[in-house]
């Protein structure tokens, strides 16, 4: 198993050494992907971060893909010995920001929805769905922790608790 990971890396490795991939997926990133994967790499916490993070904006701002003027820009660099193991890491880095991102981008919306079906609820007088609306919000901001929509959804629910609603009969199934 180890020697069919080892044989995949290496020839993940020379795909990427050996042609402008990592440009091309970089040229290709919105400027909120950009900026999402610079704080993603700041986040890995290793000292070296700051290195790829240079090297993935040296990359971005070039219009044609020239690996001699990148090595030339960062001789001076560890890195710059095993360039083409340098970009395959960002490469991967990038890959996982980006995965990251729509993830959370998702997340995003599963909330906005939730809450968008919490007031249809609220206006329907649909109380205990809505309060199961709100535990599933609740949840789901906190697992992701998106401190905003966690504060709404435990927000409505204090509002529901401190009104007393209750069901009305007839309206819940």
């Amino acid at each position: 198993h180890n020697q069919s990971k080892k044989v995949r890396f290496l020839r993940f490795w020379f795909y990427i050494g050996s042609m402008d991939v990592l440009h091309e997926l970089i040229a290709g990133m919105s400027m909120a992907e950009r900026s999402y994967f610079k704080r993603y790499a700041a986040k890995l916490g290793e000292g070296s971060s700051t290195n790829y993070i240079r090297l993935f904006d040296a990359i971005a701002t070039q219009k044609e893909y020239n690996e001699a003027a990148i090595k030339k820009l960062f001789a001076s660099e560890k890195f710059v010995k095993q360039f083409s193991v340098a970009k395959a890491y960002l490469y991967k880095t990038v890959i996982r920001a980006l995965r990251n991102f729509r993830e959370e981008s998702s997340i995003q919306s599963r909330l906005k929805h939730l809450q968008l079906e919490l007031e249809i609820l609220m206006d329907k007088g649909i109380y205990a769905q809505a309060m199961q609306v709100i535990e599933n919000g609740i949840k789901l901001a906190r697992q992701y922790e998106m401190l905003t929509d966690l504060n709404e959804f435990v927000a409505a629910r204090l509002y529901m608790l401190m009104h007393n609603y209750q069901p009305l009969k007839g309206k819940e199934t």
